[in-house]
């Protein structure tokens, strides 16, 4: 009777730790799942902030480049116009002429 009652104890202990393992399993499971995705709302996230500080960069480039590089074609129309308003002026300076 005793080595029945000792062998359904060790049977109960065997099924209860099975029961721990699946739970245990299971939890790690989930956890591996939870953690993808995190990675992928991660990798996601940092996708998108690559992207628009290379467009901030650009957007900064572009700017920096037309302050640095005028447009040429617009000044000499401007500065050709001034010379022919400056020849019509007829009252100009003393000991200029």
């Amino acid at each position: 009777m005793a080595e029945s009652n000792n062998r359904s104890d060790r049977n109960e202990q065997r099924r209860l730790r099975k029961e721990r393992r699946a739970v245990q399993e299971a939890a790690a499971q989930a956890q591996e799942a939870k953690e993808a995705r995190e990675r992928r709302q991660q990798t996601i996230i940092g996708a998108i902030v690559v992207a628009v500080v290379v467009v901030l960069i650009a957007v900064v480039g572009v700017v920096i480049y037309r302050n640095t590089h005028p447009d040429n074609s617009g000044q000499s129309q401007s500065a050709s116009a001034s010379y022919a308003a400056l020849q019509k002026v007829a009252n100009t300076p003393p000991g200029r002429q």
